[in-house]
């Protein structure tokens, strides 16, 4: 809660009176905000782990695009290139070093 029932203290010419009041809690105000932040951040970061494991299954399941994607993102230009520094590339697009 952000409001609470409270007992409020006052100093009169008669002694002490007690009155009921409404207080906030500026500990829960600040804290409702900082779950909200949170929240948004974990369904973030679902999410990216959601798509992080969609992508790995798809270049698991397609070799071939590994194999480019290796082959693009090295120094070489082609496939024969590759081929003459590594070894075979096998009929699955996985690479084999020795024949």
């Amino acid at each position: 809660p952000k409001a609470v029932a409270c007992r409020i203290e006052k100093l009169a010419a008669s002694g002490k009176e007690y009155e009921t009041g409404m207080c906030t809690l500026a500990l829960n105000v600040m804290y409702q905000y900082l779950f909200l932040v949170m929240w948004y951040l974990n369904v973030t970061l679902i999410f990216l782990n959601a798509a992080s494991w969609f992508y790995t299954m798809f270049k698991f399941l397609n070799p071939n695009i590994t194999h480019k994607w290796i082959v693009n993102s090295s120094m070489m230009q082609t496939t024969a290139d590759f081929t003459r520094m590594f070894g075979y590339i096998g009929p699955s697009g996985r690479i084999v070093v020795a024949k």
